[in-house]
């Protein structure tokens, strides 16, 4: 499948939907983030939960999980691996919280890809509910790997790398060192994904 076109079909939307303040509440958050103690900034706190879509996740959003949230993001702004990530979140919350702990490592690395229902639709992934403990994890972890492949294959593209030089010159705080190219793929299969 060529995902390239996928997203190169939806465009128009995708750029005009970054317009609508996407992209600079992502910016906001990469920016502060480098700024900021996150375990004790509640603006920061705030923006990321509505900009991640964290308060849609019922049951979930504690203030104890909020508070481990948002202590090991700072805690690990050098670096985790999202598989300690996801173990980590889980002493606190039973789930594997993948999905939470991919935007958190995005956070820290930016080039790391984002794990959501959109990008595993975008690209055909299976769910991975009806596995239960590591086997799951291990499972997504696979997905996490296609994903990245994918993503760079993306990249490859020329009117891609062109779209991508649109974006940055729409937004020019959006420099590569805060949203890497990767990053910009991920907000584009988001958009394209988009109801």
């Amino acid at each position: 499948m060529n995902y390239a076109k996928l997203i190169l079909k939806k465009k128009e939307r995708i750029i005009n939907d970054l317009s609508k303040g996407s992209m600079d509440e992502l910016i906001f958050i990469q920016q502060r983030f480098h700024k900021t103690d996150v375990s004790r900034d509640r603006v920061f706190q705030f923006n990321f939960i509505h900009y991640y879509q964290m308060d849609r996740a019922k049951g979930l959003l504690t203030d104890k999980f909020v508070s481990a949230f948002f202590e090991l993001l700072e805690n690990s702004r050098n670096e985790i691996q999202f598989a300690d990530c996801v173990m980590e979140l889980q002493k606190v919350n039973k789930k594997i919280n993948a999905v939470f702990a991919s935007k958190l490592c995005a956070t820290i690395k930016p080039e790391h890809s984002i794990y959501d229902k959109r990008v595993r639709r975008f690209f055909g992934l299976p769910v991975r509910y009806k596995y239960l403990g590591r086997r799951r994890l291990k499972c997504i972890i696979q997905d996490l790997e296609i994903i990245q492949k994918k993503s760079q294959e993306i990249l490859k593209d020329k009117k891609i790398i062109k779209m991508i030089s649109d974006v940055r010159r729409l937004f020019p705080l959006a420099k590569k060192k805060l949203i890497p190219d990767l990053r910009l793929i991920d907000l584009f299969i988001y958009h394209t994904n988009l109801k």
